[in-house]
Protein backbone atom coordinates (compact mmCIF):
# COMPACT_ATOMS: atom_id res chain seq x y z
CA UNK A 1 0.00 0.00 0.00
CA UNK A 2 1.47 3.39 -0.93
CA UNK A 3 0.78 6.77 0.60
CA UNK A 4 -1.81 7.54 -2.06
CA UNK A 5 -3.99 4.59 -1.07
CA UNK A 6 -4.64 5.48 2.55
CA UNK A 7 -3.32 8.42 4.57
CA UNK A 8 -4.35 8.50 8.24
CA UNK A 9 -1.70 11.02 9.29
CA UNK A 10 -4.12 13.94 9.63
CA UNK A 11 -7.37 12.25 10.63
CA UNK A 12 -8.88 9.59 12.81
CA UNK A 13 -9.00 6.00 11.58
CA UNK A 14 -12.15 3.95 11.80
CA UNK A 15 -12.32 1.11 14.35
CA UNK A 16 -12.07 -2.40 12.96
CA UNK A 17 -15.41 -4.11 12.52
CA UNK A 18 -15.99 -7.61 14.01
CA UNK A 19 -15.86 -9.01 10.48
CA UNK A 20 -12.52 -7.33 9.80
CA UNK A 21 -11.08 -8.54 13.08
CA UNK A 22 -12.05 -12.13 12.32
CA UNK A 23 -10.60 -11.91 8.80
CA UNK A 24 -7.27 -10.34 9.89
CA UNK A 25 -6.87 -12.72 12.81
CA UNK A 26 -7.25 -15.56 10.32
CA UNK A 27 -4.54 -14.11 8.09
CA UNK A 28 -2.23 -13.71 11.09
CA UNK A 29 -2.87 -17.28 12.26
CA UNK A 30 -1.90 -18.63 8.84
CA UNK A 31 1.31 -16.60 8.67
CA UNK A 32 2.37 -17.40 12.24
CA UNK A 33 1.74 -21.11 11.77
CA UNK A 34 3.59 -21.21 8.44
CA UNK A 35 6.77 -19.74 9.92
CA UNK A 36 6.79 -21.92 13.03
CA UNK A 37 4.26 -20.91 15.71
CA UNK A 38 2.39 -23.82 17.23
CA UNK A 39 -1.30 -23.84 16.31
CA UNK A 40 -4.28 -24.39 18.61
CA UNK A 41 -2.19 -24.97 21.72
CA UNK A 42 -3.22 -23.52 25.12
CA UNK A 43 -0.60 -20.80 24.73
CA UNK A 44 -1.18 -19.87 21.09
CA UNK A 45 -4.91 -20.18 20.37
CA UNK A 46 -5.47 -16.52 21.24
CA UNK A 47 -2.16 -15.25 19.82
CA UNK A 48 -3.60 -13.84 16.54
CA UNK A 49 -6.29 -11.96 18.45
CA UNK A 50 -3.80 -10.62 21.00
CA UNK A 51 -1.35 -9.64 18.25
CA UNK A 52 -3.98 -7.70 16.31
CA UNK A 53 -5.10 -5.91 19.48
CA UNK A 54 -1.49 -5.08 20.39
CA UNK A 55 -0.88 -3.71 16.89
CA UNK A 56 -4.01 -1.59 17.18
CA UNK A 57 -2.97 -0.27 20.60
CA UNK A 58 0.58 0.64 19.63
CA UNK A 59 -0.68 2.60 16.60
CA UNK A 60 -3.39 4.48 18.49
CA UNK A 61 -1.83 7.79 17.42
CA UNK A 62 -4.01 7.73 14.33
CA UNK A 63 -6.96 8.32 16.68
CA UNK A 64 -6.64 12.01 17.43
CA UNK A 65 -6.42 13.01 21.09
CA UNK A 66 -9.16 15.61 21.83
CA UNK A 67 -7.09 17.05 24.71
CA UNK A 68 -4.02 17.77 22.61
CA UNK A 69 -4.77 21.41 21.84
CA UNK A 70 -5.31 23.04 25.25
CA UNK A 71 -3.34 26.30 25.54
CA UNK A 72 -3.28 29.42 27.67
CA UNK A 73 -2.35 33.10 27.25
CA UNK A 74 1.29 33.89 28.02
CA UNK A 75 1.69 35.94 31.17
CA UNK A 76 4.62 37.43 33.08
CA UNK A 77 3.77 40.61 34.96
CA UNK A 78 7.37 41.52 35.82
CA UNK A 79 8.97 40.55 32.51
CA UNK A 80 10.09 43.04 29.90
CA UNK A 81 8.36 43.26 26.55
CA UNK A 82 9.59 40.57 24.16
CA UNK A 83 11.83 38.99 26.81
CA UNK A 84 12.49 35.39 25.77
CA UNK A 85 12.46 32.27 27.90
CA UNK A 86 13.08 28.61 27.22
CA UNK A 87 10.96 25.69 28.41
CA UNK A 88 12.21 22.11 28.05
CA UNK A 89 9.95 19.09 28.60
CA UNK A 90 11.33 15.57 28.80
CA UNK A 91 12.28 12.84 28.81
CA UNK A 92 8.93 11.71 27.38
CA UNK A 93 9.02 7.94 27.00
CA UNK A 94 7.61 6.45 23.80
CA UNK A 95 7.24 3.28 21.76
CA UNK A 96 6.69 3.37 18.00
CA UNK A 97 6.63 0.93 15.09
CA UNK A 98 9.19 1.35 12.32
CA UNK A 99 7.33 1.35 9.03
CA UNK A 100 10.19 -0.53 7.32
CA UNK A 101 10.00 -3.75 9.35
CA UNK A 102 6.99 -3.19 11.65
CA UNK A 103 9.28 -3.70 14.63
CA UNK A 104 9.30 -1.46 17.73
CA UNK A 105 11.72 1.32 18.48
CA UNK A 106 11.55 3.04 21.83
CA UNK A 107 13.23 5.68 23.93
CA UNK A 108 12.86 9.29 25.04
CA UNK A 109 11.77 12.57 23.47
CA UNK A 110 12.71 16.08 24.61
CA UNK A 111 10.87 19.18 23.41
CA UNK A 112 12.25 22.70 23.83
CA UNK A 113 10.31 25.91 23.24
CA UNK A 114 11.59 29.49 23.18
CA UNK A 115 8.81 32.06 23.44
CA UNK A 116 8.06 35.63 24.43
CA UNK A 117 7.13 35.94 28.09
CA UNK A 118 4.35 38.47 27.40
CA UNK A 119 3.03 37.60 23.97
CA UNK A 120 1.37 34.64 22.37
CA UNK A 121 0.19 31.45 24.05
CA UNK A 122 1.61 28.54 26.03
CA UNK A 123 0.76 24.85 26.03
CA UNK A 124 -0.24 23.02 29.19
CA UNK A 125 2.72 20.88 30.26
CA UNK A 126 0.90 17.59 29.80
CA UNK A 127 0.18 18.55 26.20
CA UNK A 128 3.82 18.04 25.23
CA UNK A 129 3.53 14.37 26.22
CA UNK A 130 0.22 14.08 24.38
CA UNK A 131 1.69 15.64 21.23
CA UNK A 132 4.77 13.41 21.35
CA UNK A 133 2.73 10.24 21.78
CA UNK A 134 0.19 11.31 19.15
CA UNK A 135 2.89 11.12 16.49
CA UNK A 136 4.95 8.28 17.99
CA UNK A 137 2.07 5.79 18.19
CA UNK A 138 1.99 5.14 14.46
CA UNK A 139 3.84 3.34 11.70
CA UNK A 140 6.62 5.88 11.38
CA UNK A 141 10.30 6.83 11.41
CA UNK A 142 12.32 8.56 14.13
CA UNK A 143 13.06 11.56 11.92
CA UNK A 144 9.38 11.93 11.00
CA UNK A 145 8.27 11.92 14.64
CA UNK A 146 10.47 14.88 15.51
CA UNK A 147 9.47 16.79 12.37
CA UNK A 148 5.77 16.29 13.11
CA UNK A 149 6.16 17.30 16.77
CA UNK A 150 8.08 20.45 15.85
CA UNK A 151 5.54 21.42 13.18
CA UNK A 152 2.62 20.78 15.55
CA UNK A 153 4.07 23.00 18.29
CA UNK A 154 4.94 25.76 15.81
CA UNK A 155 1.36 25.72 14.45
CA UNK A 156 -0.21 25.58 17.91
CA UNK A 157 1.44 28.52 19.68
CA UNK A 158 3.77 30.15 17.11
CA UNK A 159 6.80 30.29 19.45
CA UNK A 160 10.13 31.93 18.60
CA UNK A 161 11.69 28.49 18.26
CA UNK A 162 11.15 24.75 18.77
CA UNK A 163 13.71 22.01 19.34
CA UNK A 164 13.01 18.28 19.40
CA UNK A 165 15.50 15.55 20.28
CA UNK A 166 14.99 11.79 20.31
CA UNK A 167 17.21 9.07 21.74
CA UNK A 168 16.04 5.56 20.94
CA UNK A 169 16.85 1.87 20.50
CA UNK A 170 15.60 0.15 17.34
CA UNK A 171 14.76 -3.53 17.57
CA UNK A 172 15.17 -3.84 13.78
CA UNK A 173 18.89 -3.30 14.52
CA UNK A 174 19.14 -5.34 17.72
CA UNK A 175 16.98 -8.35 16.75
CA UNK A 176 17.68 -8.83 13.03
CA UNK A 177 20.25 -7.95 10.41
CA UNK A 178 23.40 -6.72 12.13
CA UNK A 179 21.98 -7.68 15.59
CA UNK A 180 23.81 -4.86 17.34
CA UNK A 181 22.51 -4.73 20.92
CA UNK A 182 24.50 -1.59 21.83
CA UNK A 183 23.47 0.77 19.02
CA UNK A 184 21.56 3.91 20.04
CA UNK A 185 20.09 6.46 17.65
CA UNK A 186 20.13 10.16 18.61
CA UNK A 187 18.52 12.81 16.40
CA UNK A 188 17.79 16.54 16.66
CA UNK A 189 15.73 19.12 14.84
CA UNK A 190 15.95 22.90 15.31
CA UNK A 191 13.27 25.37 14.23
CA UNK A 192 13.19 29.16 14.47
CA UNK A 193 15.75 30.78 16.76
CA UNK A 194 17.31 27.41 17.62
CA UNK A 195 18.46 27.15 14.01
CA UNK A 196 20.25 30.52 14.10
CA UNK A 197 24.01 30.08 14.29
CA UNK A 198 24.58 32.98 16.69
CA UNK A 199 21.26 33.78 18.39
CA UNK A 200 20.42 30.13 18.80
CA UNK A 201 23.74 29.03 20.30
CA UNK A 202 22.90 29.68 23.99
CA UNK A 203 19.47 28.04 23.65
CA UNK A 204 20.93 24.97 21.96
CA UNK A 205 23.63 24.71 24.62
CA UNK A 206 21.12 24.98 27.46
CA UNK A 207 18.82 22.48 25.77
CA UNK A 208 21.60 19.93 25.39
CA UNK A 209 22.92 20.49 28.91
CA UNK A 210 19.50 19.88 30.43
CA UNK A 211 19.12 16.75 28.33
CA UNK A 212 22.62 15.59 29.37
CA UNK A 213 23.14 14.67 25.73
CA UNK A 214 25.47 15.83 22.99
CA UNK A 215 25.14 15.23 19.24
CA UNK A 216 27.90 13.12 17.75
Amino acid sequence: MNNNDTDNSQGSRKPLTPEERKKYEGYAAEIFHRIGLGKDTPGTTETPRRWLQALTDITSGYELDPKIGTKFPAECRECKDHELEQLIEGPIKFVALCEHHVLPFYGSIWIGVVRSTKHGEVLGLSKFSRIARQYARRFTLQERIQQEIASHVMRSIAPVGVAVAISSDHTCISSRGVRDMDAHTNSFIWRGIYDSRDEGAPYRQEFLQLMKMRPE
